[in-house]
């Protein structure tokens, strides 16, 4: 080794700016890049987080307005002549009293749907499904024990019958049970009357009871439910055939 030959010194740092050569020099386009590139990125990372957060606070509301929510029912009643509100708010228990007119075509169509014998056995079920809304638990329990006797899905694919309402009235004396008579015409499946006619009777139990759920809503928006029931049969008759009319004749 030569010992006149001098190692450099590396203690001392370069003059100048060690970055010059990426701000100032033919580096610095691709430095420009290099930063844009940091600042995309960060900008994306927290626009990231940011939408795990808000997408975190919409799971959160959802389960809590699917497990809380609940529907309600607002009466409003009109005059029929003038069309001016008379009364309005939601629907309660304690404050709704239906009136007569509301609770005789509730009773109608509950008639209808459990008693009418339609050709389609798919119609008859929708019916049946539909009326389910208008009970409580007790008295579909009583009304399925009821048609175990006189079931009118017996009849389905065999005739066809159609209910006739005769009368509603309310059972003097009591606040909510109201009698309804009707006649049960039965046809054959051609559509000509067999002129057997049944007369039926029933006493119903009429109660108020808030819709919460939308399927209820749907159906039965009032609330008007059937606490309690009775029916039974109280004739049964067949009109006579219509004769054919004819005349005789003399020949002379």
């Amino acid at each position: 080794m030569n010992p006149l030959r001098r190692r450099p010194d590396h203690s001392a740092p370069p003059d100048g700016n060690a970055a010059d050569i990426f701000e100032k020099g033919p580096m610095k386009p691709y430095s420009d890049d290099l930063l844009n590139f940091k600042q995309q990125r960060d900008t994306a990372f927290w626009l990231m987080k940011a939408c795990i957060v808000i997408i975190g606070i919409c799971v959160i509301v959802t389960v809590l307005i699917a497990t809380t929510y609940n529907y309600k029912t607002y009466v409003v009643r009109v005059d029929n002549a003038t069309g001016q509100v008379e009364t309005g708010g939601e629907l309660k228990a304690t404050n709704y009293s239906p009136r007569e007119a509301e609770i005789k075509y509730f009773l109608t169509n509950f008639v209808a749907d459990t008693r009418t014998v339609p050709l389609d056995p798919v119609q008859y079920k929708n019916n049946v499904d539909r009326a389910a809304h208008y009970l409580t638990t007790q008295s579909a329990n009583k009304l399925a024990d009821m048609l175990k006797n006189d079931d009118p899905r017996a009849k389905l694919g065999k005739m066809t019958v159609q209910p006739t309402i005769r009368s509603i009235q309310l059972q003097p004396g009591s606040k909510g049970t109201y009698q309804v008579r009707w006649s049960e015409e039965e046809y054959s499946l051609s559509g000509s009357s067999t002129h057997r006619i049944n007369n039926y009777v029933a006493l119903f139990a009429v109660t108020v009871d808030p819709p919460t759920k939308e399927a209820e809503l749907l159906i039965n928006p009032l609330g008007l439910k059937i606490k309690d029931l009775t029916m039974s049969i109280e004739s049964t008759s067949k009109a006579p055939t219509p004769a054919l009319q004819g005349g005789t004749s003399n020949e002379t």
